[in-house]
C-alpha cells in the first residue's frame, strides 16, 4: 500500500510538470553530468529510490513529444499538454541504482518512448525488446558516460531478462 501511494505522489508530480510544459515553464537546459546517488526509502523490504518528476517531463520535452524509438508512434493526445502522448523511461532501471557510483535519475539516462514500446520493455519478452534496447543505448551511450553512468550493452541486456 505504501509503495502504490508512492508511485500516485510521484505520476501526480508528473502529470503537475506536464501542465507546467504546456505553458512553457518547463526549460529543457540539459547538461549531462554526474549527480550523486538519491537519496532512498525502504518499502517491503526494498528499496524505493527518490526520482525527480522534473526530469522525466524535461527528457520528453527534449524530445519534442516524440517517441525515441520511433518518431512514427503517434496514438493519442495527452489531456495534460495537448501533445503526443509518451512517457518517461529510465534506460537503466532504478531498481539497480546500488550497484552505480552516481544518480541513475539523470536526463541521460531517461528516454521518451510512447505507450507500446514502453509495456514492452517492461512486459515484453527479451527477444522483443532486444532491438530497442540496442538502439536507445547506442544513442546514450555518451551522455551515460558523461553522467558517470558506465554500462556495457551486455550488461544492460541482462537487467532486461528477468
Amino acid at each position: 500500500q505504501e509503495f502504490k501511494s508512492e508511485l500516485i505522489k510521484e505520476k501526480i508530480e508528473f502529470e503537475g510538470y506536464l501542465e507546467q510544459a504546456k505553458t512553457g515553464l518547463v526549460k529543457s537546459d540539459i547538461i549531462d553530468k554526474a549527480h550523486e546517488k538519491p537519496k532512498h526509502k525502504k518499502i517491503n523490504m526494498q528499496k524505493v529510490w527518490e526520482r525527480n518528476p522534473k526530469y522525466a517531463v524535461e527528457a520528453v520535452v527534449a524530445a519534442n513529444y516524440l517517441c525515441e524509438v520511433d518518431n512514427e508512434h503517434k496514438y493519442f493526445v495527452s489531456k495534460f499538454n495537448h501533445q503526443n502522448y509518451v512517457e518517461a523511461h529510465h534506460l537503466i532501471p532504478m531498481k539497480y541504482q546500488d550497484q552505480f557510483n552516481y544518480s541513475l535519475d539523470v536526463h541521460a539516462n531517461i528516454v521518451s518512448i510512447c505507450l507500446v514500446c514502453h509495456k514492452k520493455l517492461h512486459y515484453g519478452l527479451f527477444e522483443d525488446k532486444r532491438d530497442i534496447l540496442r538502439m536507445l543505448f547506442n544513442s546514450r551511450v555518451e551522455r551515460l558516460e558523461n553522467s558517470g553512468i558506465c554500462i556495457s550493452l551486455e550488461e544492460l541486456y541482462n537487467y532486461y531478462m528477468n
